[in-house]
């Protein structure tokens, strides 16, 4: 059962293979298109930012997948990831409309970098409650200072399911006790019923969004006095 929930896992993960894009309408900073996430058609689609200047004089920022036509269209004329400047659409002026279909740089999608933009990035943890895979979970979130990333991986019904947020690092130095003591995965139920497969912990910009038995094999441990030095 359990190496047949792995097979299951591994495969509904080839099946993501779209461009992962910030997402984000009308946006007053770029960091603010941090924390949700669009997947885009897979071959059909790019990543775009497209930042516009208000009546008021004040500019905001759109961000999402496009589709590679209508980026092949602004790109012709000036080239990928050069500026269309003074594109008036009725009462908003365009000032820059850029498409891009590269991988992630520090976990921000190539969007975040189009119209001379560099967020700094602020460490988030993807946040979702049951997804079949990480990829699918589009929504992030900040945890506070005695929090870290956390990524639990269960069975339910016979199908394997994410869980993906913030958890205390007291009880992920307490899962990382567990794990150390019976060098293995997927002790015990959970409440509910669910098959526990794996739970690890990590503390860089959505870190949860990797393998967990990687995770755990190098997750850190936060109070010795918990699961020693």
């Amino acid at each position: 059962m359990f190496v047949l929930s792995l097979i299951i896992g591994v495969t509904l993960l080839n099946q993501c293979s779209g461009l992962t894009c910030l997402s984000c309408n009308q946006a007053s900073k770029i960091t603010d298109c941090l924390t949700q996430k669009a997947v885009c058609t897979d071959g059909s689609e790019e990543c775009f930012l497209e930042k516009v200047i208000l009546d008021d004089l004040s500019g905001v920022f759109s961000a999402g997948c496009r589709s590679k036509q209508v980026c092949d269209i602004i790109a012709s004329s000036v080239g990928r990831k050069r500026q269309q400047e003074s594109q008036r659409t009725k009462k908003n002026l365009i000032q820059c409309s850029q498409c891009c279909l590269t991988n992630t740089t520090n976990g921000i999608p190539c969007n975040g970098f189009l119209c001379n933009q560099n967020p700094v990035i602020v460490d988030t943890c993807l946040s979702c409650d049951s997804v079949s895979s990480p990829k699918l979970c589009l929504v992030s979130q900040q945890c506070t200072p005695n929090e870290v990333c956390v990524q639990r991986v269960f069975v339910r019904g016979g199908v394997v399911r994410y869980q993906l947020g913030c958890e205390r690092k007291l009880l992920c130095d307490h899962l990382l006790k567990d794990y150390s003591y019976t060098h293995g995965l997927g002790q015990g139920r959970r409440a509910n019923g669910d098959t526990d497969i794996c739970s690890a912990c990590c503390n860089t910009n959505q870190c949860n969004a990797e393998d967990c038995r990687y995770l755990i094999r190098k997750q850190k441990c936060n109070f010795p006095s918990v699961c020693g030095p």
